[in-house]
């Protein structure tokens, strides 16, 4: 298959392939339907995904045999299955089998205690207990700790219990009162010589209660990893390993990370000393005293190790597993360095959470420090690995606001860094009660707009296939600071915070962090591209004609912001790219500082001011005195990066705009060029690409992502202006060729129809009140106002236990734990408000809405849980009853009598009313609107009902005075962002499902005189779930109807 036969229709590979999350009871009937539904909407396949929720026990007989027959419906619908190696998440636990085979492989968490101590006076101080790595005092002198008068402490620590505790028992006939103590700490008793003193104590200690599990593993410990591998992959060769690289593609590693401030495993001190030549232990204060000898070095060296023995222990035999076993090794993990991610077959990151508009510079501010959630990291590694796929798993807690349109947003962003697997987060099985909780939305079939997401299906598939065939135009590198950053206290797994206790070191960790980002920031929002490069890696490129060459990365100009330091292996290949007739530009400050104990740090800095002796015309610097973002250094820099940088187009837009753009330039192995240029704004915006090869000029071609097709726009010598709606993005094909054509004109004539007046209103199925607010009481008299969610939820919230619901436990010699007294009876009340009685109304809910033992009562009417029936309005286990007979027009009383039995019993989620009826400003019941109004944000009459809406009106066309075909648009343009469906007398003129809203139409579908325009509106699920809608304007989540509690409970309806 040809690259463009496969842009017209991608095939699966290329496809979206969700987290598929297996959160509920799980059945053969509903993995096919469903699987049926991913193959019919047009993904490529799916990662299985054992997730909370799930009532399947994990990796039993029966799980497996779920999970083959998903993988065999899978393929006879041809789609691919991956694995998702973990229940829930992070990997590497089997679930919690891990620990429970390692208890040893607990990760550990590094503590510092530092304190001011006066001599010849007792000092005492209580610690946590946990093992103890170093302690000592040093003697102050002139302000300074003087290493050579230090007293070892360690001998001066015990520990002592800490609670006393008082029981009545019954051990003997004799005596029944017992006194213990409990709790140790470790207490440091110490009486040090005359002089002022600081102690430096470093300790280690598990980790604790950790989610999912109470706990977690040590990634760097090979053992647990095995025992990782041998309880869970091992298992699923053994079911399915014939399916092994055929069906089932690979297996995908979650999360997987060191969670101690300053990174450490119990294995550190041992291995340090093996890989570096000396002790760390004795060296710990080094970590929080920067003026200790050698501090940036000991520092960097234990982050080092740390990263070698993480990537070593886990990524690789995980990695050397997958191979063996003909699978993809596909990582979703937290970075140290770039290099971490080495070992995958598909380099993953965790990015693209937002609602469209958020500002690319914003963006760009959070994620850039962030290897783990840059697209542009993700996608440098992949080039410079030559890895078919760079993946990013996206859209986590966007929302369930999130519309096509903003995940189309974010797939163009991801599209410009590289990526070509999108991952998107998540397709639930179901969003049964609580579930739907879990960092939604779910994109899958419960979403109205699932009917039409075979448009986004083929977008992302068309985006994978673009980026996969071709290969991006990317001359400049930045060398990332990690070392530095690692040797200041940077927590390379959140982004590098200072994690030291120096507010001044931690001042210059912040500046080098964001003059690093501001460096990267700026080309990227100059409309140029740039690939991470990693010192570590560096010395595995080759030099070829005055550029770096690794994998499918080739890069003339090397950007160096500042920096301490670099390893010096980095620095020979640095220096062979110049002899070669490379390109350097320093920023700011030029590295002054030595990581090799044989070289000062006057030798070093020697050596790196020697490049722009020797290399004046290749090396350029451009010097700072303060922050970049202060300090003027965007047109210089750039202006260099464009002077040295060949690039075949320049992108040029107003200053205005020029933020809200981010291009990739790209070519193939034909010799054409591609310019794919994404509006990540809310304007309406003309570009320019300006052609910079004088001597050529080219044919272009637009090449629609939308549908696959090609529009020719004619020959361009100088440069090609194109416009802009908000949030679109286009891709242009250059061709070079010898002799002009003229330009086509691809502009249509436009008509605007205007929906300022009331339309008739339409809706698929009933309308919906959402119920979310109650009162509770567990005595009846005193009641308090509460939102949905779990009982322990609501007692959090609010003071409504009593002491007799309360218990003390304790077990011998052990202190008193209070629990709550189970079973709680828990009443629940609210009201709704009927003006006009609808011809027909029911009770909706989950299956799990409330669970523990529940009688519903409508105006005294009991409904029990027997009375229910199943239904899909969204979801398959949605319940209905019918209340028609007991409702009055009048205020209608809603109770709850619960037995919680459990803390995660209750009213959990709403209750919904669902009917022919309008929902009012109040949310009272009135009469079904037949007019409503258009609106962006919701439509009034219907402000919780989440489906197809069709709004009809009658326009009156003058059929020759009508065009053969025109654009037609209406008055609100690109302001509502959901899916619409237009169509004129019963022609569909198509569905859009994002900007530009615009939709071409046929004089042939007109009439003469009064024509018939509908609107088809599909929304999202938010606003009956959550009762919200999103203002782009604002970019915030505004509530519809905000009413309290004591808005809907009128005193006398509860007498």
């Amino acid at each position: 298959m040809s690259w463009e036969e496969a842009f017209r229709n991608p095939p699966k590979e290329n496809r979206i392939h969700p987290f598929w999350f297996w959160n509920g009871d799980i059945t053969k009937e509903e993995i096919e339907h469903q699987i049926e539904e991913m193959s019919e909407k047009g993904l490529g396949g799916m990662f299985i995904c054992p997730r909370q929720g799930q009532t399947v026990p994990y990796l039993s007989k029966k799980w497996f045999e779920l999970i083959e027959f998903a993988c065999q419906k899978a393929k006879e619908n041809g789609l691919e299955s991956w694995l998702y190696d973990e229940y829930p998440y992070p990997s590497g636990m089997s679930g919690g089998e891990v620990l429970l085979r390692h208890p040893e492989a607990e990760h550990m968490v590094l503590h510092h205690y530092a304190f001011e101590a006066e001599g010849g006076v007792e000092f005492t101080r209580v610690l946590e207990f946990e093992e103890i790595l170093y302690a000592a005092a040093f003697q102050v002198v002139d302000g300074q700790c003087d290493p050579e008068h230090r007293i070892d402490l360690k001998d001066f620590i015990g520990n002592l219990q800490q609670t006393e505790i008082y029981q009545k028992t019954g051990l003997t006939a004799y005596n029944n009162k017992r006194f213990f103590t409990y709790g140790p700490r470790e207490v440091l008793v110490v009486t040090l010589p005359q002089g002022d003193w600081r102690i430096e104590i470093y300790g280690q200690a598990p980790l604790g209660d950790f989610k999912y599990y109470g706990g977690f593993f040590d990634p760097c410990n090979p053992r647990a990893v095995r025992t990782f591998l041998e309880t869970t992959h091992e298992k699923y060769a053994r079911q399915i390993g014939d399916r092994f690289g055929d069906t089932v593609m690979g297996m995908f590693s979650d999360e997987v990370g060191m969670l101690s401030p300053i990174p450490w495993s119990r294995r550190v001190p041992e291995e340090f000393e093996k890989r570096k030549g000396y002790s760390l232990l004795d060296n710990l204060p080094a970590l929080h005293n920067h003026t200790w000898e050698n501090a940036y070095k000991i520092r960097y060296d234990m982050y080092d190790v740390v990263h070698q023995i993480f990537v070593e222990s886990y990524h690789k035999q995980v990695a050397d597993w997958c191979e063996e076993h003909h699978l993809s090794y596909a990582a979703e993990v937290p970075f140290m360095r770039l290099s971490t991610q080495r070992y995958s077959t598909i380099p993953g990151g965790d990015t693209a959470h937002e609602k469209a508009g958020k500002s690319l510079e914003w963006i760009y501010d959070k994620y850039l420090r962030h290897f783990r959630y840059s697209a542009n990291a993700v996608g440098s590694l992949a080039k410079q690995l030559d890895r078919k796929q760079a993946l990013i798993e996206s859209f986590h807690s966007v929302g369930w606001t999130m519309t096509m349109q903003d995940a189309k947003w974010m797939i163009d962003r991801l599209g410009c860094s590289g990526i070509n697997m999108f991952n998107f987060h998540a397709f639930y099985y179901t969003i049964d009660s609580i579930a739907k909780h879990d960092a939604p939305p779910s994109q899958f079939l419960q979403n109205p707009y699932w009917k039409e997401y075979r448009q986004l299906a083929d977008y992302v598939g068309r985006m994978s296939v673009f980026i996969s065939e071709s290969k991006e135009i990317c001359s400049i590198a930045v060398l990332d600071p990690s070392p530095t950053l690692w040797s200041l206290l940077g927590d390379p797994f959140q982004g590098f915070p200072y994690r030291g206790e120096d507010q001044e070191e931690e001042k210059l960790c912040d500046q080098i962090r964001d003059d690093w980002v501001y460096t990267t920031k700026t080309i990227l929002l100059n409309q140029l591209q740039y690939d991470h490069l990693d010192s570590e890696m560096l010395p595995q490129f080759e030099v070829k004609n005055g550029r770096l060459i690794m994998g499918r990365a080739s890069y003339g100009l090397v950007i160096i912001p500042p920096a301490f330091f670099y390893e010096k292996e980095a620095l020979n290949k640095l220096m062979e790219f110049l002899r070669g007739g490379g390109h350097l530009l320093f920023l700011g400050k030029l590295p002054d500082k030595s990581l090799d104990t044989g070289i000062t740090d006057e030798e070093m800095e020697m050596k790196w001011r020697h490049l722009l002796t020797e290399y004046p015309d290749q090396v350029t610097f451009l010097p700072s005195a303060g922050a970049f973002k202060d300090a003027g250094m965007e047109e210089a820099m750039i202006s260099c990066c464009r002077r040295i940088v060949d690039a075949p187009f320049e992108i040029c837009l107003n200053e205005e705009h020029r933020k809200e753009f981010i291009t990739s330039i790209r070519a193939d192995e034909e010799g054409n060029i591609y310019v794919l240029l994404a509006n990540q704004g809310m304007d309406y915006v003309e570009a320019e690409i300006k052609n910079k090869r004088k001597h050529l000029c080219f044919s272009a071609e637009q090449y629609c992502l939308d549908n696959g097709e090609k529009h020719r726009l004619g020959t361009i010598e100088e440069g090609l202006t194109l416009e802009f709606a908000p949030l679109e993005s286009k891709c242009i094909c250059f061709s070079p060729r010898e002799s002009r054509e003229a330009a086509l004109s691809s502009k249509l004539p436009k008509v605007t129809i205007g929906t300022e007046e009331p339309m008739q209103i339409e809706i698929s199925g009933g309308n919906i009140l959402r119920i979310d607010q109650f009162q509770m009481s567990l005595d009846q008299i005193h009641w308090t106002d509460t939102e949905v969610k779990t009982f322990a939820e609501q007692c959090a919230e609010q003071p409504v236990l009593a002491a007799e619901q309360f218990k003390f436990e304790s077990d011998f010699g052990t202190p008193k734990q209070v629990h709550i007294q189970y079973p709680v009876n828990v009443s629940y009340r609210t009201t709704f408000q009927i003006q006009e009685m609808p011809e027909n109304i029911a009770l909706l809910l989950d299956k799990r809405t409330i669970t523990g033992n529940y009688v519903i009562c409508i105006n005294g009417n009991e409904i029990r849980e027997k009375d229910f029936k199943g239904v899909f309005i969204n979801d398959q286990n949605n319940r209905i009853c019918d209340i028609s007979q007991w409702v009055i027009p009048d205020v209608n009383i809603l109770s709850v009598e619960v037995e919680v039995a459990i803390e995660s019993d209750g009213i959990r989620d709403p209750l919904y009313l669902i009917g022919s009826f309008g929902v009012n400003e109040k949310r009272e019941l009135i009469k079904k609107p037949e007019t409503a109004q258009f609106s962006p944000d919701f439509t009034e009459g219907f402000p919780y009902y989440s489906g197809t809406l069709t709004f009809t009106k009658e326009v009156c066309f003058v059929i020759q005075e009508m065009p053969e075909t025109f654009i037609l648009d209406f008055d609100f343009k690109d302001t509502c962002l959901e899916c619409l469906e237009v169509r004129m007398n019963g022609h569909s003129l198509g569905v859009r499902a994002y900007t530009p809203y615009q939709w071409e139409c046929r004089r042939e579908y007109l009439k003469d005189g009064e024509n018939i325009i509908q609107i088809r509106r599909i929304n999202t699920l938010a606003n009956m779930l959550d009762g919200t809608y999103f203002d782009y304007g604002k970019h915030e989540l505004i509530p519809i109807y905000p009413v309290s509690i004591k808005h809907m409970l009128p005193a006398s309806s509860l007498l």
